[in-house]
């Protein structure tokens, strides 16, 4: 992790400032390489330092970014780029599965028949506060995450 996302002045731009720049640099960089259709950079998903709002940017040339608040108190931006002509409906489909990160995880635990990541942290802050967590399953056995949340398939 080299900051690029969180201490440069490009961080601090605004998001579809940030779209333009990094597609003028990744176009001009990859343009010319075979195979290469597009790129998908990531800040990965950070500890969100402030308040975060879901934002997307779209440029006429199909590069996108997105900013989507995750749960656990994170953020991630994610930036889109085709570098061919046939990276551009590429992109279009990847900005369609990127838009709707924010809903991934609650959609896979209701697959699982489990409760949405809200109830889960509210769960886990009611437990810590009344500072009782359990921690083992009998002498020496660690017990799984979800058991210890008490959580049960649906």
């Amino acid at each position: 992790m080299d900051g690029t996302w969180q201490f440069t002045p490009w961080a601090r731009a605004s998001l579809r400032e940030k779209v333009d720049q990094i597609a003028e640099l990744l176009k001009s960089a990859l343009c010319q390489v075979d195979g290469i259709t597009g790129v998908v950079a990531s800040s990965g998903a950070c500890v969100a330092q402030g308040q975060f709002h879901g934002e997307s940017a779209r440029t006429t040339d199909h590069c996108y970014g997105f900013v989507r608040p995750l749960p656990g108190a994170r953020v991630r931006e994610t930036m889109i780029v085709p570098v061919s002509p046939g990276g551009r409906d590429e992109a279009d489909l990847w900005a369609g599965l990127y838009n709707s990160e924010d809903s991934w995880l609650d959609w896979a635990l209701g697959q699982a028949r489990l409760p949405a990541c809200r109830q889960v942290f509210e769960r886990l802050h009611r437990q810590a506060s009344r500072r009782q967590p359990e921690t083992t399953a009998g002498p020496g056995r660690a017990r799984h995450p979800i058991s210890i949340l008490g959580l049960q398939p649906r």
